[in-house]
């Protein structure tokens, strides 16, 4: 039996899964960051060993024919250097790719043909692919710097337009008494001290996002706007991306702003087909982790055929 090693290397926690040949999941495992950009490296390798010991006894130490890692914080494919310090006695195996999660993603797209992967969450990026390998990205810029249609961007526009309003400079709108429920304050003033606190949690900031959809469903103009200008954004920024590839390119998108918000969804894709009516929209059919594992297929020169996908799909259905 052929075994195959596909890892989800996320900021919060990573999952591993193993299959054989035809698609079967074999096991899967679930541990801490293994990203030695985000975490030392010493703990990132204990953390992969602690992953691997687990996933090894329950395929009874079969060998790994190839292993495909995906990694939040990498800008491309990693080196021999990284990919050695991460894996060295720890993954014994020949064929071993580590590449950025967005291009990982991008693999469950299995189709031959450009494709494209949108993903939208704290942050937001996209990666795209043309028929002969070549690929490009945009985003992942950070909370900071700002990434176009992500939940912080969402929830601070927001708050900004909420503070507009407290001033009369905009319409009163219902996210102010959101803003006040979420963060637990009474004003803006004490917002503003919590805020600088917590700046380094950006997650906080972009949870609040939920609120902002919740009020725009509500028929909240303000959120209504909010949630449209983030989108067409994010839209005018993939249509950049796409301007030399095919009309009929497929486009996936992943992350918690488009997988729960159909008004956000909704609005990015309308603006996307402005420029091409063809383009095929849709949510990733599969987890993070099954675009890795296709990866590890991928490098083997093994076929997606659809006995896999049948396999994988039973494990997708388990999942969710």
């Amino acid at each position: 039996m052929s075994v195959y090693l596909g890892i989800e290397g996320g900021k919060a926690k990573t999952t591993a899964i193993a299959a054989n040949e035809k698609g079967k999941i074999l096991a899967k495992v679930e541990g801490e960051c293994i990203d030695f950009n985000l975490v030392p490296l010493a703990k990132a390798r204990k953390n992969l060993k602690n992953v691997l010991d687990v996933l090894a006894e329950r395929v009874e130490n079969q060998p790994f024919q190839a292993v495909a890692v995906s990694l939040t914080s990498l800008p491309g494919t990693a080196g021999k250097r990284d990919t050695a310090s991460l894996c060295n006695g720890i993954i014994d195996c020949e064929r071993i790719l580590i590449d950025r999660d967005l291009f990982i993603a991008m693999q469950s797209i299995y189709q031959p043909g450009a494709r494209a992967v949108v993903i939208s969450g704290i942050g937001s990026s996209v990666a795209v692919e043309d028929e002969n390998g070549k690929r490009t990205s945009f985003g992942s810029w950070g909370h900071l710097l700002g990434d176009e249609g992500s939940g912080y961007q969402i929830s601070l526009s927001a708050i900004r337009y909420a503070i507009r309003a407290e001033q009369g400079m905009e319409p009163s709108t219902q996210l102010t008494h959101e803003i006040f429920d979420y963060f637990e304050v009474a004003d803006f003033r004490e917002l503003r001290a919590l805020l600088e606190k917590t700046e380094s949690d950006p997650k906080g900031i972009s949870d609040f996002a939920g609120r902002v959809f919740r009020c725009a469903n509500h028929g909240d103009a303000a959120a209504i706007g909010i949630v449209g200008a983030q989108a067409m954004l994010l839209a005018e920024t993939v249509k950049t991306l796409l301007r030399d590839l095919p009309e009929d390119t497929t486009i996936g998108l992943w992350g918690g702003i488009f997988r729960y918000n159909r008004l956000f969804r909704n609005e990015f894709s309308m603006r996307l087909l402005e420029q091409s009516g063809s383009y095929q929209i849709q949510m990733l059919d599969y987890p993070p982790e099954c675009g890795a594992l296709f990866a590890a297929y991928k490098l083997c020169n093994v076929p997606i055929t659809e006995e896999i996908i049948k396999n994988t799909d039973v494990y997708r259905g388990l999942r969710v």
